[in-house]
């Protein structure tokens, strides 16, 4: 998770109520169907923060309405997307009828949408 100034991380560090965060969404299993995917978010607390749960979490939602209420940044979306390009530039070779069924499979997972 991003720790830079701004950051939900970075506020939670300052006021010593978290050591790390991770959020995301799964990739396989029940975090994931055709229709949505479920956002996940952990937050390592400190004795502090503990000590002060429901204002963490009070900061937690009053985090995520500001990413709601603010514009996309463009930026982010293109890193995500070099990322991807890279990881698929770079993945390891597997076998052509392996790489063929996993492409089947998610032609299957788009048609459904």
């Amino acid at each position: 998770m991003e720790e830079g100034k701004g950051s939900l991380l970075f506020f939670l560090k300052a006021k010593e109520w978290a050591s790390s965060l991770s959020a995301g969404v799964g990739e396989e299993g029940m975090h994931r169907c055709s229709i949505a995917y479920i956002f996940s978010m952990s937050i390592h607390l400190t004795d502090s923060g503990l000590e002060k749960v429901y204002e963490v979490i009070r900061v937690l939602y009053q985090y995520l309405k500001l990413l709601r209420q603010t514009d996309s940044q463009q930026w982010i979306f293109k890193e995500l997307q070099d990322i991807g390009n890279m990881e698929f530039r770079f993945a390891e070779e597997q076998p052509q009828d392996d790489y063929a069924a996993e492409l089947a499979g998610k032609g299957i997972e788009l048609s459904m949408l």
